[in-house]
C-alpha cells in the first residue's frame, strides 16, 4: 500500500498579523526541501497573501490549497454586545474549488465589514449560507475533546449546515508521538 504524502493544511504566513513567521518564498523553499506535492495558507481572518502564495505555488509546481483561519460567533455577527455576553471560535476553511474560493472572499468580506467586533467574525447562517465548496474543520481541538461550547457549536454547524443529508459525520484529531491518543467524535 502506498502511504499517501504528507500536506501541511494548517499554516499561518507574515499575513497573519502577530501570529504567522513564514514568508511565502520561504515556505515554498522548505516544501519542496522535504518533497511535498502541496501546502495551504491559512492566515487568522485574512486573505491578503492568497495571491502571492497561488503564483509562487504553481512557479514550483506545488498545489497551492487556498484557505483562511476564521472566526464564527454563536450570536447575530452584527451584533455587538458588550464582552464576556457572546463568544468566538475558530475553525478552518479550505477552498476545494473556484466556488468555494469565491465564498471564501465573500466569507472574508463580510466579516470584516459586518461582522468585526474584536476579531473578524461571521455566525453559523452566514457560515452555511456560503459554504458550498469549502472544507471545514475545527481549527482548535481541543475545544471538541472537552466538550466546550465552541467545539458543540463548530460540530452542530458540521451536522446540521455544512453535511446536510449526511448519514454521520466524524471529526478526527490526531496527535503525533505517544503524548496524546487520537479521539473521535460522532456527530448525532
Amino acid at each position: 500500500m502506498k502511504v499517501p504524502k504528507f500536506v501541511h493544511l494548517h499554516v499561518h504566513t507574515e499575513y497573519s498579523l502577530l501570529d504567522g513567521l513564514s514568508k511565502i518564498n520561504k515556505l515554498f523553499d522548505h516544501v519542496k526541501e522535504n518533497g511535498m506535492e502541496a501546502v495551504a495558507i491559512t492566515d487568522h481572518g485574512a486573505m491578503y497573501g492568497v495571491v502571492e502564495f497561488y503564483k509562487r505555488g504553481l512557479k514550483e509546481g506545488v498545489k497551492p490549497v487556498i484557505g483562511m483561519e476564521g472566526y464564527t460567533t454563536n450570536i447575530n455577527h452584527r451584533e455587538r454586545p458588550e464582552r464576556g455576553k457572546f463568544q468566538n471560535f475558530h475553525l478552518l476553511l479550505l477552498a476545494k474549488d473556484n466556488e468555494g474560493y469565491q465564498n471564501l472572499m465573500k466569507l472574508t468580506s463580510l466579516a470584516h465589514l459586518e461582522g468585526y467586533y474584536y476579531r473578524p467574525r461571521v455566525d453559523r447562517e452566514t457560515l452555511a449560507k456560503y459554504s458550498k465548496g469549502l472544507i471545514c474543520t475545527s481549527a482548535c481541538p481541543q475545544k471538541l475533546r472537552r466538550g466546550q461550547e465552541g467545539g458543540r457549536m463548530v460540530f452542530g454547524c458540521f451536522r446540521d449546515r455544512l453535511l446536510p443529508g449526511s448519514p454521520e459525520a466524524r471529526i478526527r484529531q490526531i496527535y503525533c508521538g505517544s503524548r496524546k491518543r487520537p479521539t473521535e467524535k460522532r456527530a448525532g
